[in-house]
């Protein structure tokens, strides 16, 4: 075979390989992206009342600081690190696709620089358990934030499939009721709040709309008003 085209099928070949990468790298990025924002779903979905804060008197009304209760600081600290830890892996997911490629190498230690960054800024905000005077602080019976791992939200993310798929198949609009009895066939615990926030991101994708009278269609453009 002629060198020339030897050189040129090996340079087609990288190129195409270097392109498979690239549409690879971009695919695990959208998905983390997707499973970052299903975590603040759930993570407001679980979310209780705030309760006002009392009055202090003594030294600590002149310091002009009021201390949470422990339950809160702990629910900031695992919301924020479930968060971060997801945000992390977005950024080693594309360390990744960057050493593949061989050319955005600077890229990639830009993110490595922002892991550690990430992880420096959580344990300053786990010291920081004052809150100002005035500022409503959760009430300590309320239910502290899971940190979702890898398994559960590949979890979160079947379900939302789920969802789509039924609400796709059926020939008629559904109530959230109709859609969590579905479910419930899958996953027996699964709660009203997680089956809301699976629909809610659903439609802010475009997967799904919401008519007039309260019930599910496929489809991501203007609710309709029939149903």
């Amino acid at each position: 075979m002629d060198p020339a085209a030897a050189s040129n099928d090996t340079a087609t070949a990288l190129r195409s390989a270097l392109d498979a990468a690239y549409r690879e790298r971009q695919a695990l990025t959208e998905r983390l992206d997707e499973i970052d924002q299903l975590i603040d779903d759930l993570s407001q979905a679980g979310e209780g009342t705030a309760q006002a804060p009392t009055r202090h008197s003594g030294a600590t009304q002149a310091a002009g600081r009021a201390q949470p209760s422990t339950a809160s600081a702990k629910k900031t600290t695992r919301k924020k690190s479930a968060t971060k830890t997801a945000s992390a892996k977005k950024a080693g997911a594309k360390k990744t696709g960057a050493k593949k490629s061989g050319v955005k190498k600077s890229g990639a230690k830009k993110a490595g620089a922002k892991k550690a960054s990430a992880k420096k800024t959580g344990v300053k905000k786990t010291g920081a358990k004052a809150a100002t005077p005035g500022r409503a602080t959760k009430a300590s019976g309320t239910p502290t934030s899971r940190k979702t791992t890898g398994s559960a939200a590949g979890q979160e993310v079947g379900r939302i499939d789920r969802v789509v798929e039924l609400i796709q198949k059926t020939d008629r609009p559904l109530t959230t009721g109709e859609v969590r009895a579905h479910l419930l066939e899958h996953e027996p615990a699964v709660t009203s709040k997680l089956v809301s926030a699976s629909l809610s991101y659903a439609q802010r994708k475009g997967r799904i709309r919401k008519t007039n009278d309260g019930r599910w269609v496929a489809g991501g453009e203007a609710a309709s008003s029939t149903g």
